[in-house]
């Protein structure tokens, strides 16, 4: 409980320092993209921390890199 905490706090003062300024600027589009990969690498982390497998993007690389290669 308390990583999950820790990462929110993480999470929180990128937002601040990083996604407000971008919101500011008149980049909309920006931040929109930016909210998404913010809102899944959160819910990830939370997900991880609660005990939940998450699954691993290298094994599906691992296939299409051997399916390319022979």
């Amino acid at each position: 409980m308390i990583m999950i905490t820790l990462y929110l706090f993480i999470h929180l003062f990128f937002f601040y320092f990083d996604l407000l300024p971008i919101v500011r600027n008149g980049y909309t589009k920006l931040f929109m993209f930016n909210l998404i990969i913010f809102f899944i690498s959160l819910s990830i982390i939370v997900l991880m921390g609660v005990g939940v497998k998450v699954p691993n993007p290298n094994d599906f690389i691992e296939i299409i890199v051997k399916s390319i290669v022979g």
